[in-house]
């Protein structure tokens, strides 16, 4: 398994091309990853890795299960959900991207496509 740790700087050249969503005051976004037709030998964390950015290029943590720390008891070749939530009194914007951890793996960037669908949900009375 590859120990990488990820690191803003190493997605410098993919950020013009990552969609911004942007979240409402009190709105919550939930992040779905379909990795379900995903080939066996191409592993989450060891190959790929999903990564949520702010505003400012920042990675924001994600839930324990996308942990390196966690590869052994989650399975990734799933359904995926991530939730984002703006508890602030302004619109907040983020970014998803998937991080190939390697050149090689480039042939995969195909079955990497269209993959992550957001929708967003927010409080009506």
């Amino acid at each position: 398994m590859i120990d990488k740790e990820i690191k803003p700087e190493d997605f410098k050249s993919t950020y013009d091309y990552l969609r911004t969503y942007v979240l409402k005051p009190l709105e919550i976004a939930k992040v779905l990853l379909d990795f379900t037709t995903l080939p066996r030998n191409f592993f989450y964390n060891e190959h790929f890795a999903v990564v949520i950015l702010d505003k400012d290029d920042k990675i924001i943590d994600l839930p324990f299960y996308f942990d390196p720390d966690n590869n052994e008891r989650t399975n990734k070749k799933a359904n995926l959900e991530i939730r984002v939530f703006n508890w602030r009194e302004y619109d907040i914007e983020f970014k998803v991207a998937i991080y190939l951890y390697h050149g090689l793996f480039q042939p995969y960037l195909s079955l990497l496509r269209n993959k992550v669908n957001v929708v967003f949900y927010n409080a009506n009375r």
